[in-house]
């Protein structure tokens, strides 16, 4: 039984807000976490008298490592659609919907936590930075916010609303 062989009607009374909150909820908290750490960390930024940087070169090590997750993180991102779009095809029970909306909701909480390694990672870079000196003498590495903004930007351009997610489960059933 295909998904787009179900009504309109069936999908949107299938995708109640109970189902839709959870989802919801852990985008929001997934991007919340980057955001307050970035305001903390530009207040300490701001307060911070100008130290000479005492560990340059591990935050340097530590750009590196942010550089080598997110382009782990990033170039994933194919293969996991891949895989969950597999799933969803390979359902064949008689929830269908039900069970399409499950590896719907895993495949995303998995897209997003894995957004969110390479922000957090680059955050506590950028703190170390701050606390030490070495944004002061290096400001090149405030480029380890950059994992937190596209973190930020993924989850606003894909959050889980109800319209959103219809069209997502109507889009694997073909």
């Amino acid at each position: 039984m295909e998904i787009h062989s179900h009504s309109n009607d069936t999908l949107e009374q299938f995708l109640t807000a109970e189902r839709l909150k959870p989802l919801q909820a852990i985008h929001l908290a997934l991007g919340t976490s980057p955001v307050t750490f970035g305001f903390i960390i530009i207040l300490l930024a701001q307060t911070a008298e100008n130290l000479p940087s005492q560990n340059s070169e591990l935050i340097q090590t530590l750009s590196f490592i942010t550089l080598l997750l997110c382009t782990i993180a990033y170039s994933s991102f194919p293969f996991v659609n891949k895989i969950f779009n597999a799933k969803f095809q390979s359902v064949e029970t008689k929830n269908v919907v039900e069970q399409r909306f499950k590896i719907l909701v895993t495949k995303k909480i998995i897209t997003v936590a894995s957004f969110e390694m390479p922000a957090m990672f680059g955050l506590v870079v950028c703190l170390l930075g701050v606390l030490d000196g070495s944004f002061s003498s290096y400001p090149e590495f405030l480029l380890n916010i950059v994992p937190a903004f596209i973190l930020i930007v993924y989850i606003a351009l894909t959050f889980p609303s109800r319209e959103r997610i219809v069209d997502e489960l109507k889009l694997s059933g073909q």
